[in-house]
């Protein structure tokens, strides 16, 4: 299968462009341009958190100008490398989440939660009623993931970053509102998705279109499908408020969905996954890589019209580890994911490969390991759960239930603090 993908995408016209398409294309999160990590060569963008919390600890009226400094200093450094940053607006500060009682409704089940007086603040109760048995059962969400209390504070701290991050020197321009939201649980929201877009999504973009930048919407994820989310968007009038639809976990099949509304709409917007490849599947780098990166010159390429973005940068090397064997990295050493990507990228991005400041003698410093077998591939698994049957395009399978009641998707990372 490799013989015949790498030549043809070689071949291509678009590799003609100025600039470099295959770096373009591609980035990372949670992690940042390093010496001694090969992989950034040839890498684009990287992808990080800026939490609520962290920028706001003590209240409406506390400010941490360092951790706004810190963040400035890495856009800045990032760029020396050739790497452009995407914030990520995440998630309730623990002080603004909702506290008056609410109830909201995923599938058959109805969730009353309970209003805040006492107890733990980074924690809400909240009683499980089936709407099918009137079963019920006590449920506990952390505060973080749940809708703020009062929207206009989460509007002043959207307008507070980005007028600070959209101001030369830093000059960004891509902001991504919040991760993997839905109206079925992903430990990342807490209600209906109507409700995320009333009190988190549709507020962030006014303030983001105001100075001037260009909002990604923030990973609609693989526990949904393509129909849902574009009926979402219809639903909320969401379609003006965004610049780039963004998925986590999809196959092709779902890029084509969304390209057919695009065109059917005539609507010129990008198309993102700021979450791919969180697999062991060795097949996964060298199979799909080409295929997306090949779908996108064919689909009427542009700087920042296409991109994915790996999850993640980097597990500890220690197979015990969350994410072992499913970032490009083991502590110091690629993973079998990092050596694919790079014996992929010394062919794909050949303007990278050929001026990048790391290259020397002809060769890349850390390709020296990087001799992944790629050859036999079967075809493309994006579109079949890791050990489950084929499902529908566009549709992810679940696996168990996580203890918080919604799914632990296989190949994919389970609720947790941060990102999945």
């Amino acid at each position: 299968m490799h013989r015949i993908i790498l030549p043809f995408l070689l071949a291509l016209p678009a590799f003609a462009q100025p600039g470099r398409p295959f770096a373009s294309f591609v980035g990372i999160c949670q992690g940042n341009p390093s010496p001694d990590q090969p992989q950034w060569a040839h890498v684009g963008w990287c992808r990080h958190d800026f939490g609520w919390q962290q920028m706001q600890p003590g209240g409406p009226d506390s400010w941490n100008e360092e951790y706004l400094a810190k963040w400035q200093r890495l856009i800045l450094a990032n760029r020396e490398q050739g790497v452009e940053t995407l914030p990520v607006f995440c998630y309730t500060a623990v002080w603004a989440a909702r506290r008056d009682a609410w109830s909201f409704t995923v599938g058959r089940k109805r969730y009353d939660v309970a209003a805040f007086t006492e107890g733990d603040p980074k924690q809400r109760t909240a009683t499980e009623t089936d709407l099918d048995t009137g079963a019920t059962q006590p449920k506990t969400f952390p505060a973080s993931r749940v809708p703020p209390q009062d929207v206009g504070q989460w509007e002043r701290f959207v307008d507070r970053v980005v007028a600070e991050l959209a101001k030369p020197p830093y000059n960004l321009t891509y902001f991504q509102v919040w991760n993997e939201a839905n109206d079925s649980f992903t430990g990342f929201w807490v209600g209906g998705l109507d409700e995320y877009f009333a009190t988190v999504h549709l507020p962030a973009a006014r303030v983001i279109r105001q100075h001037g930048g260009k909002v990604v919407y923030g990973g609609y994820p693989c526990n949904g499908s393509v129909p849902h989310y574009l009926a979402a968007l219809d639903r909320n009038r969401a379609w003006e408020t965004l610049d780039v639809l963004d998925l986590h976990y999809f196959g092709i099949a779902a890029w084509d969905q969304i390209y057919q509304r695009l065109q059917q709409d005539g609507r010129d917007l990008g198309i993102w996954q700021t979450e791919v490849g969180f697999t062991r599947s060795r097949e996964w780098v060298p199979n799909n890589y080409p295929r997306f990166f090949h779908w996108a010159l064919t689909h009427g390429w542009r700087q920042d019209r296409y991109k994915i973005f790996q999850f993640a940068n980097w597990t500890p090397d220690d197979p015990k580890s969350y994410g072992y064997d499913k970032c490009f990295l083991h502590g110091k050493q690629l993973s079998f994911h990092g050596q694919a990507f790079m014996a992929l990228a010394s062919q794909l991005d050949v303007a990278g490969t050929a001026s990048h400041p790391r290259r020397q003698g002809g060769k890349l410093r850390g390709l020296r390991r990087c001799r992944p077998h790629c050859g036999g591939l079967a075809p493309s698994r994006q579109g079949r759960a890791r050990d489950g049957p084929a499902r529908p395009a566009g549709r992810a399978q679940p696996g168990p239930r996580s203890s918080a009641g919604g799914y632990l998707w296989r190949d994919h990372p389970p609720p947790r603090h941060g990102h999945g």
